[in-house]
């Protein structure tokens, strides 16, 4: 190699060298990612860590930390628009404090702040840093009911210009700072089932196709979804075969009213002793929603007084299953309040109305126990002169009527 062309490249290396070594020295500001690990998230839940780490002030003097910008990282089965992705997430929250001053109390910023086109900007902080100081942030976040079952939440610092300083700024580990605290969106939650009650009344011996169901399944987030399977429970008294002859499910044409000679009919579902199932479906859930209604057929010899009061149950997994595996409701069952009762003509027939379970207790007054819809059946009107109530008490111990 001749000798100039080796004088030249050691010159370029030297220069190099030289730069990293001025890049090295201005960067005063640190950012240190804190590791973590992903968690599973249900949409609307509470929040949680979605980025952590550190700022050390390397530098001689004080300095301030004015402000931080998040960049949504997000990512998922699907490619969307920056809106629809922002939207996925519920407000994002930071908190810091100094490490270095066991005597410190957290500071914060604006203390909630949306994504808004794929970035959430923390401004008007005034988090002051003397020379040594470590700062811990922690940023926190869920999934909005919005989130796609899938997706994965994630938050980071896109560069070292995100976070505003009066020194230089390094991002360890190079950009997009980010620190594993990722949020994986799974299943479905009450909240996103739009349920419309259908009010008490009465379902006549014999009759058919009684809507005593009415629900809008949700869409995949801003996806499009089919619905797999669905399993209700009654929580009534009426029983299969005895009182109930049969159980359907429609999906609605679109004008929000049962009709059967125009909503189309899914199927027939099966009881299996605790719930009423039906799966092999493939309807079409659209980004808005599909609203169905489930109809029950009273055979001939069904009890009177006994009762419907259908819901999507929690307690035997999910009962909507969805082809993108959107399944729900994960946290709550979604059921009607109201109940329908079987009945023939001219008589007085009571049906229990929902009431919440709540704790009591010694000495508190006016509590709830017992909620009755009374419906007159007869021609003209009927007068109440007696209500006998009955004590159904329980626990643990053994106890005569007159203690209960």
């Amino acid at each position: 190699m001749r000798p100039v062309l080796v004088q030249r490249l050691l010159i370029v290396l030297l220069a190099c060298l030289l730069g990293q070594g001025a890049t090295a020295a201005h960067a005063q500001m640190e950012l240190i990612p804190v590791t973590g690990s992903r968690l599973t998230a249900v949409p609307g839940t509470q929040i949680r860590p979605v980025l952590q780490f550190t700022i050390v002030n390397h530098g001689a003097v004080p300095d301030t930390i004015r402000q931080l910008a998040i960049t949504n990282l997000t990512n998922g089965p699907d490619t969307a628009s920056q809106d629809l992705l922002d939207a996925e997430w519920r407000s994002l929250s930071v908190i810091a404090w100094n490490r270095t001053d066991p005597t410190s109390v957290p500071v914060t910023g604006e203390r909630v702040v949306e994504f808004t086109n794929g970035r959430a900007v923390f401004s008007g902080l005034v988090w002051s840093l003397a020379p040594g100081d470590t700062f811990f942030v922690n940023f926190a976040s869920a999934p909005s009911l919005s989130a796609r079952d899938g997706a994965v939440l994630a938050a980071g610092l896109a560069a070292a210009e995100d976070c505003v300083a009066g020194q230089q700024v390094l991002l360890a580990g190079g950009a997009p700072l980010t620190s594993g605290h990722d949020l994986l969106v799974e299943g479905s939650v009450a909240a996103q089932f739009e349920l419309f009650e259908v009010p008490a009344g009465l379902l006549a011996v014999g009759s058919q196709r009684n809507p005593v169901l009415d629900v809008k399944l949700p869409p995949n987030g801003f996806l499009a979804d089919h619905l797999y399977g669905l399993s209700l429970a009654n929580h009534g008294s009426a029983l299969a075969g005895e009182d109930i002859e049969r159980m359907e499910i429609w999906a609605d044409d679109g004008d929000n009213v049962f009709t059967a000679t125009d909503d189309v009919l899914l199927g027939e579902l099966v009881n299996s002793g605790a719930r009423w199932q039906l799966t092999g479906l493939h309807e079409r859930v659209p980004v808005a929603g599909k609203r169905i209604f489930v109809t029950v057929d009273i055979a001939e010899t069904a009890q009177l007084s006994r009762n419907i009061r259908l819901g999507l149950p929690l307690e035997y997994g999910p009962a909507v299953e969805m082809e993108s595996g959107n399944d729900g409701p994960v946290d709550r069952a979604v059921e009607n309040k109201a109940s329908q009762g079987i009945s023939d003509t001219d008589r007085i027939i009571v049906t229990a109305d929902f009431i919440s379970p709540e704790t009591v207790r010694p000495g508190d007054r006016n509590v709830n126990l017992l909620s009755a819809v009374l419906t007159n059946t007869y021609a003209v009107g009927q007068v109440l002169e007696a209500l006998t109530v009955v004590n159904g008490t329980v626990g643990a111990a053994a106890a005569t009527t007159a203690e209960l």
